[in-house]
Order: structure tokens, then sequence, then C-alpha cells
């Protein structure tokens, strides 16, 4: 044992040097995808795009490179991005069991990076949004179709995997309820923004402080109405406390989804910590830094500001991907325990063999190697929002206001025809220094 002319034992200041460059080395690592999401927070998206690592998390650079793509305006492309991201994911369920055993051995990052639930549904929202903006509303049913699937299979393996709180997604059915109305299919519809109800009534109160949007409550009611569903159109007056709206048959109506800002990222918590008999090992777990900032105000209206609605939030992105996390830390400090143990061992055996120093530096290699994940889809929204304004027939310049910019976002001239829903889409973007 190396000791001082005091008899304490010290730790050779190279030991030292070697544990700070690995553990320095290891954050370099982790920021690497900094420069894509300055970018495209910035609105320098074309850089955004050039800033994406070749040849590293293909899933992660389909997903990033789609939101991109949105935001730019190329839509076809975006959606190519999607789809390869969802041909991805697959591939990576089906590779899940042998990858899975390098996270319990190695390190986290040292498999490609497999994305969540959430995300995965996720995916076909923003494609079914894409292909809305795109007049594409048979394709738009399609991706309802594709998000359906999605969703019964996360509800089939309820129960088989840690407890979560996402069970389900009460925007994307609610949005699917919207889709299939507009393409002339009631009933699907109402089977939609029924489970949307129900999502939002039993998880999305409780789990995110999300109740039933008015403009669902509006829906079912008027749904109910239509249909004839008198009893159930009896207990959705009931619980809103008034019947379904009224509105001149004179007038449309236009839906805005309105995607704010970008979603948190992942940081680390660590602890370096030296055992009794001197080997370094370091302890490190995700978290997701959310901002708990107020929430902006977000408008919809006319360009002469005679028409106006609130854009109420339908989905908080952010604290589903903070409570999912939290849904499975326990997975993660398992992994992380089995990691530590096995280069403490690792240390333990160079020291018994080499001598203490060489146990101190295999420890100190094995802590630089010890990093939480904090790989995520940062390019998707913190939270979505929807207004929906009632106009008589016509031709209008809508436009969206909000307390993050100086500016309105315009949504362009759109026609309005009696009896008929617009659905719109758009991204605000701001620095995170506004919002987050």
């Amino acid at each position: 044992m190396l000791t001082h002319r005091s008899g304490r034992r010290y730790v050779p200041r190279i030991a030292l040097v070697v544990l700070s460059a690995t553990v320095l080395s290891a954050c370099g690592a982790a920021s690497s995808r900094a420069p894509i999401y300055a970018n495209f927070e910035a609105g320098a998206f074309e850089s955004a795009l050039e800033a994406l690592p070749e040849n590293r998390d293909p899933l992660l650079n389909a997903l990033d490179r789609g939101a991109i793509e949105q935001a730019r305006g190329n839509l076809n492309a975006s959606n190519r991005a999607f789809e390869e991201a969802e041909e991805l994911f697959e591939q990576n369920y089906t590779k899940s069991i042998s990858l899975e055993a390098a996270t319990w051995t190695l390190t986290p990052t040292a498999v490609p990076y497999q994305g969540e639930e959430f995300e995965r549904v996720l995916i076909h929202v923003m494609e079914a949004l894409n292909y809305i903006e795109l007049g594409e509303l048979n394709e738009a049913v399609v991706e309802c179709r594709a998000l359906n699937t999605r969703l019964n299979a996360i509800e089939e393996r309820r129960g088989q995997g840690p407890p979560s709180r996402y069970r389900e997604d009460a925007f994307a059915r609610y949005l699917s309820g919207l889709i299939h109305e507009m393409n002339g299919d009631p009933i699907a519809a109402w089977i939609d923004l029924r489970r949307a109800h129900r999502i939002y009534s039993e998880n999305y109160r409780a789990a995110y402080g999300i109740p039933v949007p008015p403009q669902l409550a509006d829906d079912l009611l008027r749904l109910a109405s239509t249909l004839g569903r008198q009893a159930e159109l009896a207990s959705l007056e009931a619980e809103f406390g008034h019947g379904p709206p009224t509105v001149p048959p004179s007038y449309g109506e236009v839906v805005a989804i309105i995607a704010v800002g970008m979603a948190p990222r992942k940081v680390e918590d660590s602890l370096i910590l030296l055992t009794g008999d001197d080997i370094p090992i370091k302890i490190a777990v995700p978290r997701f830094e959310v901002g708990r900032a107020p929430r902006p105000t977000i408008s919809l209206q006319t360009a002469s500001a005679r028409f106006t609605a609130p854009a109420v939030l339908v989905e908080d992105i952010g604290l589903i991907a903070e409570q999912n996390l939290a849904d499975r830390i326990d997975r993660e400090y398992l992994r992380m325990a089995s990691r530590v143990t096995a280069k403490y061992l690792a240390a333990r055996t160079a020291r018994k063999k080499a001598g203490h120093f060489w146990g101190f530096l295999t420890g100190a290699l094995g802590a630089g190697m010890e990093n939480a994940d904090l790989r995520s889809w940062r390019t998707l929204p913190l939270e979505f929002r929807m207004a929906r304004i009632f106009l008589p027939a016509g031709t209008y310049d809508l436009q969206i206001r909000s307390s993050i910019a100086t500016e309105p976002t315009a949504l362009g001239t759109i026609k309005v025809d009696a009896g008929k829903r617009v659905l719109r889409y758009t991204r605000l973007t701001r620095r995170r220094s506004d919002y987050n």
C-alpha cells in the first residue's frame, strides 16, 4: 500500500489526473448533440441538420431529422425520416434482449438509443400533423390507424413491466377522433373521443394536471347529439354542466394544434466516492431538467382580432418524460449497481495482482466509463396546445399570438366553409430563457 510519511494512505497525483480526464471525457461525449439542439432552438434549422452526427444513434438521428425537417416546412422529408425511425424502433425491439445485457455490465450508451414508449406514439402524431398540413387527409387516417395499433399494444402490455403512468395518450386519441370525423367517419371519431375523455378524466388529470379540454367536451356533446346517443348525452351534460354548443349553420371552424418549445433535456446526478480500499467508484443516474416557469398565454385570432380563442394545454410532453423516467428509475438504479459492482471487482482484482496504483487506475477508468444515459428526443415539443375558433364562412388571415413571441405567428390565409372544419398545425420557437 502506498503511504505518506505520516502513515496515511495517499493516491498518486497522476492517478487523480487520470480520474479527472476520464470523467471530463465522458461529459464531453454526453454533450455531443448540444449543437443540434442549440441551433434548433435558435431557429437555425439548416445548421441543426448539419450537426447531426453520422453513424451514431441512427434512431435518435431519424427522430431529430424528422422534427427539424418539419420545422423547416419540408414535410415530405420529415415523414420519410419518421418512417425510418419507425423501422428502427421495430429493429431495436427485436434486438432488445441481446442489447439489454450491455446496459447491465458496460455502460448504457454502449448500445444504440432504444427510445421511449411515448416517443414511439408521438411519431405517428407528428406524421399525422404533417399529412394534415399537406392536405392528405387519407394518409392522416392511415397514421391514426397505426397510432391505434401502437396504443392498443401498450394497453395489452400493461402489468408486464414496471408500473407506468403513461398507459395511453389522450391527445393522440383526441387528434385521431378529429381526423376521423373530418374524413366522414363519425363512429370511429366517437370511439376515439370517448377514449380521450376517459384518459383525460382517469389518468391525465391526476398524473399531469390536465383536465378534459373544453373543446373535447363540446365535441363529445355535439357528436352524442348527432348520433342520437341520448343516455350518453345526458351523462355528459351532467358532467360538463351544459349542452351541445350552439353554432350558427353559416359558420365553420378552425382548429389549431400548436406545438410549443422543446422537450426537456436530461442531466446527470452523480457522485464519485473513494472506497475503504482506495478504489474510486462513480454513482450516476439521469434526471430530466424540467422548467417550472408559468405557462405562456397563447391564442388563435383573426388578423383584425375580431375573433379570438385561447389555446389550452392538451399534452405536457415535459411532464410525461419526467414521470416516465421516474416510473422506471428503480430499474436504472439496479443497472447502475450491477455495473459499478462489476467495475469495483475488476479494480480489486487489479489491485491484488499488480498493486495499489493499478487498482486505483482501473477503478478510475471504470468510474470514467460510468455515465447516465442522457439521450432523448429533445426536438419534440415541450407541449401541445389546441385552440378552436368559429367563423362565418369566408376567407381569413389567422395568426397565433403568445407571450413568448413579440410578433404573431401567421397561419396563413384560410378559407372557412359553413359546417366544415379546418385543422392546422404550427410550432412556436423560443429560447429556453423565455420559457422552461
